[in-house]
This record gives C-alpha cells, sequence and structure tokens, in this order.
C-alpha cells in the first residue's frame, strides 16, 4: 500500500505535464518576414512564385509576390485585405489578395488575384508548408495527366 500512496502522484503528476507540453498556436504565432517559394506543376509550364510576406501576429498580411509563368515575369503587391487565421494545431488559411503591374501582367489578376492556401507552422513557427485550396480557377494537370497542386514552403527570415 505504501507504493501505491507514493505512485499516485507521481503517474497524475505525469499526465498533467504530457497534458500541458502540447502547445497550442495562435495567429501570434506567425509574425515578422518570410521568404516563401511555391510551385504549380502543369503541361503548359510551371507556374513559381517567389514571395516575400510579413506577418503581423494579428492576422494581418503585407509584402510581394514574384510570379514567373507562360514567359510572364510578374511583380504583385500584397494587397489589402490579405490575411490570415492559425488553428490552435499549427494549420491555417492564408489568403493573399494580389494588385498586379507591369506589361501584359494584368491579366494574371483574373487568374490568381486571390489565392487562398492551408499551412501548418513548424519549428516555433519559423517554417511553414503550404497547398493551395484550389488551383487557379481551373484545375491543371501535369506532363503525366495527374492533378497538380499549388504547393510550396516559407522560412522566417529573422533571427532563430
Amino acid at each position: 500500500m505504501q507504493i501505491a500512496k507514493w505512485l499516485m502522484p507521481v503517474v497524475a503528476s505525469v499526465i498533467v505535464a504530457s497534458a500541458s507540453a502540447a502547445q497550442a498556436f495562435s495567429n501570434a504565432d506567425l509574425k515578422g518576414g518570410f521568404g516563401c517559394i511555391g510551385t504549380l506543376p502543369s503541361a503548359s509550364g510551371d507556374t513559381t512564385e517567389l514571395m516575400q510576406l510579413n506577418f503581423d501576429g494579428a492576422a494581418g498580411a503585407t509584402g510581394s509576390v514574384h510570379v514567373l509563368t507562360s514567359g510572364l515575369d510578374c511583380l504583385a503587391s500584397v494587397a489589402s485585405g490579405s490575411g490570415y487565421a492559425t488553428n490552435n494545431d499549427g494549420t491555417g488559411l492564408l489568403t493573399l489578395k494580389l494588385s498586379f503591374s507591369g506589361p501584359g501582367c494584368s491579366k494574371l489578376s483574373k487568374k490568381i488575384g486571390t489565392q487562398k492556401v492551408d499551412y501548418v507552422l513548424e519549428r516555433a513557427a519559423m517554417v511553414f508548408d503550404f497547398a493551395g485550396q484550389n488551383n487557379f480557377s481551373s484545375p491543371m494537370s501535369n506532363l503525366r495527366g495527374s492533378w497538380s497542386s499549388f504547393t510550396g514552403a516559407c522560412t522566417g527570415q529573422g533571427q532563430y
């Protein structure tokens, strides 16, 4: 019986410690500058985006996106109305409203003017992976004839 009296508080402490060890995420965990690259493979040519995004820790996002597609090299600014929502488990939704400038680039506004991507935070929110919720308004297929998705990763530009 002496062992049972001693063992019970130890087991209870371990259970409480395990439950509290899981970290809950929030919008505040996604803060600062991030460099990102995303790719959408297709039979007609890949679309690549190089992004410099700034997150304010309160669901707001700003920055710029450099889009390379079908011979076009276009720059877009992340416009008002862009933002993100982080769930407790580190997954979330990023919505980017893009404003394109430059010759031939305005047609991209109709095709990819608003992007919605799901993400998951990693490494104390200094890295996250993402996948597009849609393929820029119409499904595209890769060279093997299967459906492709816009995917990529972002890394924090600050000190770790």
